[in-house]
């Protein structure tokens, strides 16, 4: 299983040179999986059913 963080997360923790209007307050991390995630979250693009295209 891998990590990955959003980009505002990313700059935020020096992961990524960016500049921002306002830091964020939450930081997002998301699992990664090959294909879907087992998960259904609605407002997440690896949801298990969403309609997002993975490439």
């Amino acid at each position: 299983m891998k990590i990955r963080v959003s980009y505002g997360t990313a700059v935020v923790l020096g992961l990524k040179k960016g500049k921002m209007l306002a830091k964020p307050t939450t930081a997002y991390f998301m699992t990664y999986y090959k294909g879907r995630c087992l998960n259904n979250c609605a407002f997440c693009v690896q949801a298990r059913e969403s309609k997002s295209n993975l490439e």
